[in-house]
């Protein structure tokens, strides 16, 4: 009896460690299960808690001298939080392509940019744009980086260790460029996440080369205000480690030109340096050194395009015209030996009020008198008191004349202004641009009244993009930007809520050493800024259709994108499946 009930309880034993490994394999496989990789193309603004689809693979078409972003993540749908290892990246060996790949980071959002946006606004947003390294491993790191070039595999280990918490998905934005000199043919990279539990998750993008080539001289002339002051300053107050100052701005300068942003180079303290001195005695060498690899084009030597020189004298004293004037026609005439008068505007007045027209007239009237081919630029609509002495017209999107006619009352310069300002209709514009005379958009803090397009952090990324199809829908040659840096007065991780609205007024993050295992000073780019680009890699597309396939045919597409700038296409999807119809123009 008793060597039965042992058999028994033997029997039971068993049973019992046959269904507690069971279990703890079905729940290991549900684990499996709840943890995915995905693509996402085209790609859009991915929030922490927004559910994605287990989609593995995407298929991206592009041009010679295009990027094209693709946001590759993992979904944590467990009841545990994962850690991220490293993400290896495999492209073809006869894959003629480059990348960069960055982690992903995120903005708080405590108080959201737009009146009528929902609460669920506020939390994480994408937009810091972390570049990971390529990681070497032990024991042997030579053998390993030649091995790892000769199969074109890299490895990259975030910093520091990324945790993905349980019903949340962390992201990477692969940004793949064909160079203009690459053999087209089509290709491969395999992307691949690995937790430290050992477990792997892959993903595949296809490349498929296109027929065309984008120019290197940009069709958008871009400008964007980024003070030297300001970047040199947080730099200094937020570290103690020394930095070459210039070195740093240049930095600066290529990251936001490899973007298709050019600085507008606003910094007159050398100019003012120069007036100070007397006729003859002026030394334009200081002035020349800094500014030369920018207006010159060799600080960034595959980008043909140079900055916009922006200058204003604050020297405006009756008493001292005859000194201006003088000096005035002395610059120009140093501006147009050096080739770089046709890339020079005066910046007359931001915003003025119209009590200020006579006084900005009378102030156009003498600088084309004393410095004639030096264009003068305003950033205000139209105004029939200032015509003949504008060259641009650089005015605010809601203000352009296709959405409010009018405004009773409005803000300029940071207070009420209870003036009568009148938005002519575009075609205004358009007899204008006949006249010889430049008409730019810009985007400020007032697209927050409506649903205009914008750079804040907490809309989504197509209100970023949208913004060059409305400059190609209205023949507008320039994007001005007043500013990237303007939070750096701040903290840019921690504060960009200016004037009511997220990131108005800045696009770049600053590194400083020691951040993500960077050593040095530096600089981040902005998921903002990929979505701006995407914008103005599409006006590219739209100009080189219209001169295969003539304007209207572009025209008729375009306007199924952007009818005007309250009236455009909110699908990533719908745009994406235009932009291929332009294409096939092109091809």
């Amino acid at each position: 009896m008793k060597k039965h009930a042992v058999y028994h309880y033997l029997i039971i034993l068993i049973l019992i460690l046959f269904l507690s490994t069971s279990c703890n394999s079905i729940r290991e496989n549900s684990d499996q299960a709840d943890i995915y990789s995905f693509v996402l193309y085209p790609i859009e603004k991915l929030r922490p808690h927004y559910a994605a689809d287990p989609v593995p693979r995407a298929t991206i078409r592009l041009a010679k001298n295009e990027y094209e972003p693709v946001i590759v993540g993992i979904r944590n749908d467990s009841d545990k939080p994962i850690h991220i290892r490293e993400i290896t990246v495999e492209t073809d060996p006869l894959c003629h392509v480059q990348y960069d790949l960055y982690q992903v980071s995120y903005y708080q959002v405590k108080k959201k940019s737009r009146w009528f946006d929902s609460p669920e606004k506020r939390g994480l947003w994408p937009d810091p744009l972390i570049p990971l390294k390529p990681a070497l491993h032990q024991p042997d790191p030579g053998k390993q980086k030649q091995a790892d070039e000769d199969s074109g595999v890299k490895r990259f280990v975030p910093v520091p260790e990324l945790i993905v918490p349980p019903g949340e998905n962390r992201i990477f934005l692969l940004d793949v460029f064909l160079p203009p000199d690459a053999v087209t043919q089509p290709g491969r990279i395999s992307l691949s996440i690995s937790l430290t539990t050992g477990a792997s998750y892959s993903t595949t993008i296809v490349l498929e080369p296109r027929k065309f080539t984008l120019p290197a001289q940009p069709s958008l002339t871009t400008s964007v205000k980024c003070r030297k002051k300001d970047i040199i300053n947080l730099h200094k107050r937020k570290s103690y480690l020394p930095f070459n100052e210039d070195s740093l701005f240049y930095d600066y300068y290529k990251l936001l030109s490899r973007f298709r942003l050019f600085l507008y180079i606003s910094d007159d303290s050398l100019l003012q340096k120069q007036f100070q001195q007397k006729k003859g005695l002026r030394d334009w060498s200081e002035f020349d050194n800094f500014f030369s690899p920018m207006l010159d084009g060799t600080l960034v030597p595959d980008k043909k395009e140079s900055p916009v020189y922006y200058f204003h004298l604050r020297n405006e004293k009756a008493e001292e015209k005859d000194v201006l004037a003088g000096f005035l026609a002395e610059f120009t005439a140093h501006l147009k030996e050096r080739g770089w008068l046709e890339k020079s505007v005066y910046y007359i007045v931001d915003e003025p009020l119209y009590t200020d027209y006579p006084r900005i007239r009378g102030k156009a009237e003498f600088i084309k008198k004393y410095a004639p081919g030096l264009r003068i630029l305003v950033t205000d609509p139209f105004s029939e008191s200032l015509e003949e002495v504008i060259d641009i017209w650089c005015v605010d999107i809601p203000f352009i004349g296709d959405s409010i006619p009018f405004l009773p009352g409005f803000m300029k310069r940071n207070h009420p202004a209870p003036e009568y300002q009148l938005h002519y209709p575009t075609s205004k514009y358009q007899e204008r641009i006949a006249m010889g005379e430049e008409f730019w958009m810009y985007t400020c803090t007032s697209a927050q009244i409506l649903d205009y397009p914008n750079l804040f952090i907490d809309s989504e990324g197509l209100y970023h993009r949208i913004i060059p199809w409305l400059n190609y829908k209205y023949k507008s040659s320039g994007f001005y930007y007043w500013n990237a840096t303007y939070s750096y007065k701040a903290n840019p991780w921690r504060n960009q809520y200016f004037f009511n609205a997220n990131g108005d007024g800045t696009l770049v993050y600053p590194c400083l050493p020691g951040m993500y295992g960077f050593k040095n000073h530096a600089v981040f780019p902005s998921l903002r800024m990929i979505f701006l680009r995407e914008g103005m890699e599409d006006y590219e597309y739209l100009s080189l259709a219209a001169r295969a396939a003539g304007t209207e045919a572009v025209h008729y597409l375009c306007d199924k994108i952007v009818k005007s700038s309250l009236n455009w296409e909110h699908d990533p999807a719908f745009l994406q499946g235009i932009r291929n119809e332009i294409a096939d123009m092109i091809e």
